[in-house]
């Protein structure tokens, strides 16, 4: 019988003599959970709304952009360590703010609503930025200035997109009914100043990409193409689609498929390399097919009780969810 090692689309990247691979995992899994998702998302929305209707997609997008959190909380709760160090805000947080979601939200809270999407947009960028960084640092360009620049094209440009979709029109909708008083000249006002920084920080960051390229330091190309792919998704998914339910499912799908491989890749490197994990992570983050299945369905889950709340007959358990 064969000792070869086997391999498959989780495994990672053999090491090559010029060094570390630039990919996370490798070409088949990056392509398939950061770099090519829009492409199948967009396929399967739209085999769904053309032929079956958007009810079962719909429900399933909502499940999961619920369930992306599980592994936080895995993480949180799960790492021994890691809990002892923060243990009082683990267990004071959680209370205060959902407390807080609970009474805002049985007020129909304006402010509220408008702090979730802008919270949505936000973290979905920051997202981005990290997966951004990590690129970049398989190829040790690891400066600061690239880094702030990294962070500034991702907030200013998503901020465009944002613009120029269904995303400010909500959040000015929720900011004028929570009370806000800002006039419409202002905001025109402010929307020229967000574009014109936005150039500058682009003018900045192609002069960055030529004095790396001169120095003989070369960029990411994986870096530039998710950037590239993330803001032309988002404004296909908010600004050319038939429904906010579709455009939600889309980019919420692409941001929590790449969450969920984000986690599993930095859960199962530490349950090979630190002792200290805790006894769930070393188990449920193994090389093993059948624990990958278990892990998506876990999140699956624990998302799955936004779902079934709303559907109960009982008007506070509705709101409450």
């Amino acid at each position: 019988m064969s000792n070869a090692p086997t391999t498959s689309v989780l495994s990672p990247p053999r090491q090559t003599t010029a060094g570390s691979s630039i990919w996370i995992l490798n070409p088949a899994a990056d392509m398939a959970f950061f770099l090519a998702t829009p492409l199948v998302l967009a396929a399967v929305f739209w085999f769904a709304e053309t032929y079956s209707g958007l009810t079962a997609l719909a429900t399933f997008s909502t499940i999961l952009a619920m369930g992306h959190y599980l592994p936080g909380l895995m993480r949180a709760y799960g790492d021994p360590a890691l809990f002892r160090r923060f243990r009082w805000r683990f267990l004071i947080a959680p209370v205060v703010f959902m407390s807080a979601a609970v009474i805002l939200t049985r007020a129909e809270s304006q402010a509220f609503l408008l702090l979730v999407v802008l919270w949505g947009a936000w973290h979905w960028l920051m997202q981005t930025y990290g997966l951004v960084r990590i690129y970049d640092a398989k190829l040790r360009n690891t400066e600061n200035w690239t880094a702030q620049l990294d962070y500034a094209l991702c907030l200013t440009w998503f901020g465009v997109v944002y613009w120029h979709t269904d995303g400010a029109t909500g959040a000015l909708m929720h900011y004028y009914r929570a009370g806000g008083t800002i006039s419409p000249g202002t905001v025109r006002t402010l929307a020229t100043l967000w574009l014109a920084a936005t150039g500058l920080v682009t003018v900045l960051y192609v002069a960055n990409l030529i004095r790396q390229l001169s120095s003989g330091r070369k960029p990411s190309w994986i870096k530039l193409s998710l950037l590239a792919i993330s803001w032309l998704f988002y404004l296909y998914a908010f600004g050319m689609t038939s429904s906010k339910i579709v455009a939600f499912g889309l980019f919420e799908g692409y941001h929590d498929i790449q969450y969920l491989a984000i986690v599993w890749i930095f859960n199962r490197n530490r349950a090979a390399k630190d002792p200290t994990a805790g006894a769930f992570t070393r188990f449920l983050f193994r090389q093993r097919w059948p624990l990958v299945i278990a892990y998506i369905g876990l999140c699956l889950l624990f998302g799955s009780y936004d779902y079934v709340a709303r559907a109960q007959a009982n008007p506070r358990i509705m709101q409450t969810a």
